[in-house]
């Protein structure tokens, strides 16, 4: 599993998705609130399901492993 700030290299390297980088970011921003997929989704006027699967194909891991991973790094 990558550190989350491992994420935002490979994001500016492969040049990807700006929903991506922002739920990148919401998540950084937020982690200590309730966070739910469907709300960044909502926001950013996509999909959930398209979301999901464009983040983990982006990345390299889940919204959810993603999330947990910054509150565990946090504690």
């Amino acid at each position: 599993v990558r550190k989350l700030s491992s994420l935002r290299p490979a994001l500016k390297e492969a040049d990807k998705n700006e929903d991506i980088q922002r739920t990148v970011e919401y998540i950084e921003q937020n982690f200590f609130r309730s966070v739910r997929l469907s709300d960044i989704a909502e926001q950013l006027n996509i999909s959930t399901s398209h979301l999901c699967r464009k983040f983990k194909a982006v990345t390299g891991v889940s919204f959810h492993t993603c999330l947990q991973k910054k509150r565990i790094d946090y504690a």
